[in-house]
């Protein structure tokens, strides 16, 4: 069936709509069945608490972990501000402390920008 998505403040409409055609009367209808769902839309950030509660736990500074790892000075301060940096980022910290993805970051709702 096909389907058009419409972002209307934070809520995901999906309007879908079904053609047929029906000849009672002999000539050639048209049908058309509307039917709307409405969704909410999640917008989630990632936040690495984790991250900095590890480093506490093993005893190293946040510039240790940016040497261990191979990051920039520049990332490392996205990192503290909690803001988005690459996926190969976080997986060369992870390399570098030796644990998974799961241990450094969390998920966590936040609001839509620009809405």
């Amino acid at each position: 069936m096909p389907y058009a998505r419409i972002m209307v403040s934070g809520l995901l409409l999906r309007i879908c709509y079904r053609q047929s055609f029906v000849c009672y009367c002999g000539q050639k209808c048209d049908i058309i069945n509307v039917t709307i769902y409405v969704e909410k839309v999640r917008y989630m950030a990632l936040c690495y608490n984790r991250l900095w509660k590890l480093l506490i736990d093993r005893g190293m500074t946040r510039t240790q972990m940016r040497l261990a790892a191979g990051i920039s000075t520049s990332t490392l301060a996205k990192l503290s501000k909690g803001e988005d940096v690459n996926t190969s980022i976080l997986v060369k910290i992870c390399n570098a402390l030796g644990c998974g993805i799961h241990d450094i970051v969390d998920s966590v709702p936040r609001e839509p920008s620009g809405m």
